[in-house]
């Protein structure tokens, strides 16, 4: 058992969980409280605020490309991917985990789950990379490795704080790939915990092509609508 799993159920067991979208206590088993785990439910059920369909059958840009949770653009799905951000843990990641295996089609095959790395300055300020939980979390349930072969390239600004033509600007030469550990893969399952403008994904997806990768499925927690772009509130998140 890894340290971070030791270490998170043993706070379980000392202090009750706090639910991600209020901060209340949660039920057994569900990182919620009954009221926003039907809240959480209706998010992951909700039709494209931009063009009214489902999330399979979302016709705007780039969602075909995309599987994804739900969409970024309610005070919940802010509240759950600050708490991701800012207070992951195992039980949380094994929790999305599940839910995004069922985004995959059955009868899909994958070599391995990769995921573009948390900067090393937050890891050190948050004690975590988030996206590496989750992709670990998912990759244990498919049975499949998770690879750490994305890094990331010199130094680059936060892309939060950026506009979407600073974000794809940014974002250009900031990863590399390493080949060695790709050599045998062709089919990847590419997750990240949100996507807003797609310049983070579209850049690993380059670098991984280049890579001899063949095909990539995308996957995120969440997706934000086409004509919207959420910033971060880092005023109000819960545990």
């Amino acid at each position: 058992m890894s340290t971070i799993k030791f270490t998170d159920r043993l706070l379980r067991l000392i202090v009750p969980l706090k639910c991600m979208g209020c901060g209340e206590v949660t039920l057994e088993n569900v990182p919620f409280c009954r009221n926003c785990l039907s809240e959480f439910a209706e998010l992951v059920k909700a039709k494209c605020p931009v063009c009214g369909r489902d999330k399979e059958n979302c016709i705007c840009a780039g969602y075909g490309k995309t599987k994804f949770l739900f969409y970024y653009d309610t005070k919940i799905s802010k509240r759950i991917i600050a708490s991701m951000k800012y207070h992951a843990t195992a039980f949380k990641a094994d929790y999305f985990a599940g839910l995004l295996m069922l985004q995959l089609p059955c009868d899909a095959n994958f070599d391995a789950v990769v995921f573009p790395p948390r900067s090393k300055k937050n890891i050190r300020r948050y004690g975590f990379d988030q996206s590496e939980m989750i992709a670990s979390a998912l990759a244990k349930k498919l049975c499949i490795p998770c690879l750490k072969a994305l890094h990331r390239a010199g130094h680059h600004k936060e892309q939060k704080l950026l506009s979407a033509e600073q974000r794809r600007k940014n974002v250009s030469g900031a990863f590399t790939a390493d080949a060695k550990s790709l050599s045998a893969v062709k089919k990847v399952i590419l997750f990240d915990d949100v996507m807003t403008t797609g310049a983070t994904i579209n850049e690993c997806t380059k670098i991984l092509k280049k890579s001899g990768v063949r095909k990539i499925t995308v996957l995120t927690l969440a997706r934000t609508p086409k004509s919207k772009r959420v910033a971060f509130s880092r005023k109000k998140y819960y545990t």
